[in-house]
């Protein structure tokens, strides 16, 4: 639930600090920007490009430098009161998951399932076409169609705090083994028009992760978010 902005389109500026954790234990900034632009009462698109400079402390006592980022593009159109088609691409990178590259493209729907003055409830599932090469030296390269499916619950406790929470699954078409279950929640409070402090909690659970990554992934931040 997103606070500020100027109706038609808004600007969003995040700054964290936080940490993750699989095998290793990682200490990170982050950079996000987000834009998201009305073009009519039934048509939105939103664009976010984000980056993160990590600090990774290793089993074996080395300090290594990590970088990841991505760029996130979705339009949403509405079909009637409830129901909106989908349709988004993206393209990343994450050393943490020893990631060179991915990208995706994909498309569904989503049914405003729950509408009230304090919360929401969104449901959605569609199809994605994922591309992604691994810096490995077995299983390097993946080129699968996969399913996408989240629920979204958002909830605004009070004029100035607001909590969000969307769940994730993902399963490759061709066998129901490759699948993942990602949960991403945040908590903000607003401090003024422009500006809030906001608290981020990620999972990642992946049934076949590459190379000697562990299957869970977990990261923490909380920062501000500047909103012009």
């Amino acid at each position: 639930m997103r606070f500020g902005g100027i109706e038609g389109f808004n600007n969003s500026l995040f700054i964290d600090i936080g940490i993750e954790k699989s095998n290793d234990q990682v200490f990170e900034s982050n950079i996000e920007y987000r834009f998201d632009f009305n073009f009519s009462k039934t048509t939105s698109f939103f664009l976010v490009l984000n980056y993160d400079h990590s600090y990774e402390e290793s089993a074996n006592n080395k300090n290594l430098i990590t970088n990841k980022g991505f760029g996130h593009a979705r339009t949403t159109k509405e079909l009637n009161k409830d129901l909106s088609v989908e349709v988004f691409l993206q393209y990343g990178f994450n050393d943490f998951l020893l990631m060179k590259q991915r990208r995706l493209f994909g498309s569904g729907l989503r049914y405003h399932f729950f509408d009230k003055k304090s919360h929401d409830i969104y449901v959605g599932s569609g199809a994605m076409k994922e591309i992604e090469k691994y810096d490995t030296v077995s299983n390097d390269y993946k080129n699968l169609l996969r399913s996408t499916n989240y629920i979204t619950y958002e909830l605004k406790i009070s004029s100035k705090a607001s909590l969000s929470t969307t769940s994730y699954y993902q399963m490759d078409f061709s066998t129901k083994e490759d699948y993942r279950i990602l949960l991403d929640s945040s908590f903000q409070y607003k401090l003024s028009e422009q500006f809030a402090i906001q608290l981020e909690y990620n999972y990642r659970y992946d049934s076949d992760p590459h190379g000697e990554l562990g299957k869970t992934y977990v990261q923490i931040k909380n920062g501000f978010e500047l909103i012009f």
